[in-house]
């Protein structure tokens, strides 16, 4: 019985700890947003760039920002002068994770659960304060 016991708890703290936020839930979603509050500093140190230099900057590098610390575990693409894309991995498969888009003249939230099924557009949640 003992090691009945210990082998459920065991496989309950295992698939516990490998679950990723997903929007499902509010939980889940209150876990996207703080992921995506860390990119916030980010996404301003872009526009600021944009305003100044009318253009987005081709890489971090351009506005001072370095692969960690400063940008922690977000990717950033330059698309073009006007649109980038951020992404952070938010489980272990490496597409599920949540996306910012910025074409000009907005910036759209959203997450993709990496399996195939519809990704989920959380830019009017994300956009309240």
């Amino acid at each position: 019985m003992r090691v009945l016991v210990t082998i459920q708890l065991l496989l309950i703290v295992v698939t516990s700890c490998g679950r990723s936020p997903t929007p499902q839930s509010s939980a889940g979603k209150a876990d996207l947003r703080k992921i995506a509050d860390t990119a916030r500093p980010i996404i301003t140190s872009v526009q600021d760039y944009r305003r100044q230099h009318l253009r987005l900057p081709e890489s971090p590098e351009q506005i001072g920002l370095t692969y960690p610390p400063a940008f922690g575990e977000w990717s950033y693409v330059f698309d073009d002068a006007n649109s980038y894309r951020m992404f952070r991995q938010t489980g272990w498969d490496p597409m599920n994770g949540l996306w910012f888009e910025f074409s000009a003249p907005d910036g759209h939230w959203f997450y993709d659960p990496g399996d195939g099924s519809p990704q989920v557009d959380l830019t009017s949640e994300f956009s309240k304060p």
